[in-house]
């Protein structure tokens, strides 16, 4: 994946107000930033949405909390993981648009976050199989993220 969006940085680094609670279809759906609590959930979770990839490792999702904690978030059903959005801060300008996504995102450990950038980088949007038809979750997490679809490679 790989979608992008304008934002002014300034805004990203202002603490963010969070959570936020959505109803849909009787059910509370909560988009919070990620914690440390949630990464063995999202590392089961990711590996049952790309059966055929290595999912990412604790580490790595500790990296990306650690580099920009406001940049990842979480959504819960219930109490239990179902999808999650990751970002980073980027200058676009060094960025071309041949470059990949293991490129743009150092092979997703966000090495190449930079609060001086003006873009917001949507690294991964991901939610749980179960709940992609009829409840619409990722497109909720994705307006609380900001992601927006690209043409970026993978």
């Amino acid at each position: 994946m790989g979608p992008l969006f304008r934002s002014r940085a300034r805004e990203l680094r202002r603490p963010q107000v969070f959570p936020y609670v959505i109803m849909l279809r009787m059910a509370k759906l909560l988009v919070k930033q990620t914690s440390d609590d949630d990464i063995d959930a999202l590392a089961k979770l990711q590996a049952e949405v790309y059966p055929r990839m290595e999912s990412w490792q604790r580490d790595q999702f500790l990296k990306q909390l650690e580099v920009f904690p406001e940049g990842q978030l979480v959504a819960k059903l219930g109490g239990r993981v179902v999808g999650c959005a990751s970002s980073l801060v980027i200058l676009w300008d060094e960025w071309a648009d041949e470059y990949s996504w293991s490129q743009i995102t150092a092979a997703g450990t966000f090495k190449t976050h930079n609060t001086s950038g003006m873009t917001l980088y949507g690294a991964e949007v991901f939610v749980d199989p179960r709940l992609r038809d009829g409840f619409r979750y990722c497109g909720v997490i994705s307006r609380h993220s900001g992601h927006r679809p690209s043409l970026a490679k993978p």
